[in-house]
């Protein structure tokens, strides 16, 4: 697909993911747990694009790939007359890695070292959420919740990019 400034970028991407949970009554105790595993690979390459559409040099080669586990409990307590007091918490781990595939020294500043720098790159995230709630029901047509929470969202790999002055992508995540 085409870009502004002058180039063209193409893109592959392989997802998939697994769930297991698990629920018991213990007396007027219902309890549920589980995980979830996530994993995203994409394949992301940028070329110049010359007069016609023609693919020019390539400017970018990366992959980045997305790994993300989760862990829950959630208990929900039968209060009587209708009242269940529900509480949960959720352990949430995502890696995002970048590998640049495209070092190159004409492309590259050197560091003090004489190394050549690329655009490789890694960022984790954490985060415990917990969940209260009150749930008062008398019939399935009346149901009535009450939920206080926190919940977590990690950026995608577009929102990490690390895009210059020029807004060309120039590999690695934003660090800022």
């Amino acid at each position: 697909f085409p870009f502004q400034n002058g180039r063209q970028g193409s893109f592959a991407r392989g997802a998939g993911g697994a769930a297991l949970s698990w629920s018991s009554w213990a007396g007027p105790l219902r309890w549920t747990t589980g995980v979830d595993l996530d994993l995203q690979m994409d394949h992301r390459k940028n070329h110049e694009n010359l007069l016609g559409g023609e693919q020019g040099v390539l400017q970018l080669d990366q992959s980045e790939t997305v790994r993300a586990f989760g862990a829950w409990a959630r208990g929900e307590l039968d209060l009587g007359s209708g009242f269940d007091l529900i509480g949960g918490l959720r352990w949430d781990w995502v890696e995002f890695v970048a590998g640049d595939r495209f070092v190159r020294p004409d492309l590259y500043l050197v560091d003090p070292r004489n190394e050549y720098l690329d655009g490789s790159d890694r960022f984790r995230f954490r985060e415990l959420s917990p969940q209260l709630g009150l749930h008062w029901g008398r019939s399935t047509a009346l149901q009535v919740y009450a939920n206080l929470g926190s919940a977590f969202q990690v950026p995608t790999t577009t929102e990490l990019a690390d895009i210059n002055s020029a807004g060309v992508l120039q590999g690695g995540f934003d660090n800022k």
